[in-house]
């Protein structure tokens, strides 16, 4: 379900592209060496979500309660820390 998820996620599909036209046209590629460069991106992306849902299911095992609450906590408070200092940088 993640994978899928994941897989189609439309701001990625977005991402790509705009990062595929602006090389592209940047560069003044065409033909199959275009193909390859596609090709290339759209594999590294099925192979790094496959990667991610490999290693979830990995994590979800070891992780206990008490690791899941210090992590929100770590997370909550990196957060917290994090807007407070883009609130003072912005004035």
């Amino acid at each position: 379900k993640g994978f899928l998820v994941n897989t189609i996620n439309p701001f990625t599909f977005v991402f790509w592209i705009s990062v595929i036209t602006t090389y592209l046209l940047g560069r003044e590629v065409t033909g199959w060496d275009s193909a390859y460069f596609l090709g290339s991106i759209l594999a590294v992306i099925i192979m790094t979500d496959a990667l991610k849902v490999f290693l979830a299911q990995l994590l979800r095992k070891r992780l206990t309660g008490i690791h899941l609450l210090w992590i929100n906590r770590v997370a909550g408070a990196a957060l917290t820390v994090f807007g407070i200092l883009l609130i003072i940088w912005s004035f």
